[in-house]
């Protein structure tokens, strides 16, 4: 194996790690809010229950799309 492929190997596998904790850390900081909202919300406080189903719908679709986003960009690369 030569440099370039070494060098090219490392560079997909860490795009695709940072990716993958980007994913990891946006879920867990809009999902967190969310669940705290949720916890708050009692029967006549409708907008703290809106907000904290947004932000864990958001937290859902954000770390989905960041992590597929890092699959799509940075596939294995055969030797």
């Amino acid at each position: 194996m030569d440099l370039t492929t070494f060098t090219l190997r490392y560079k997909v596998n860490r795009m695709k790690a940072i990716a993958r904790v980007g994913a990891i850390l946006s879920l867990l900081f809009f999902l967190m809010p969310g669940v705290v909202l949720l916890n708050q919300a009692n029967s006549r406080d409708m907008l703290a229950f809106v907000l904290g189903s947004s932000l864990i719908g958001f937290a859902i679709f954000v770390g989905t799309v960041l992590w597929i986003i890092g699959e799509r960009c940075c596939p294995k690369r055969d030797p």
